[in-house]
C-alpha cells in the first residue's frame, strides 16, 4: 500500500467535523455532540482506510468569526 494521504477538515465551530470523520471512518472514532457546540479543543488526527485508500484526517478547533 503507498503512503497516505492527508485531509484537513476545517470549519464553523459545530459545523459537524468530526460527523464527518465518522461517517468516513465508518464507526465512532471522533468525540462528537448531540448540539451545536464545539467537541474539539485542539487539532486530533485520525488514520482512516476507505475505499482501499489510507488516509490521515485531521479534525481542527472550529475557526471563529473575526
Amino acid at each position: 500500500m503507498g503512503r497516505s494521504k492527508n485531509i484537513v477538515l476545517f470549519g464553523q465551530p459545530g459545523a459537524g467535523k468530526s460527523s464527518l470523520i465518522n461517517l468516513m471512518a465508518g464507526e465512532a472514532v471522533a468525540r462528537t455532540s448531540s448540539d451545536m457546540r464545539s467537541c474539539t479543543l485542539q487539532w486530533q488526527q485520525y488514520p482512516i482506510t476507505f475505499n482501499g485508500k489510507s488516509y490521515n484526517v485531521f479534525d481542527t478547533v472550529g475557526l471563529e468569526a473575526p
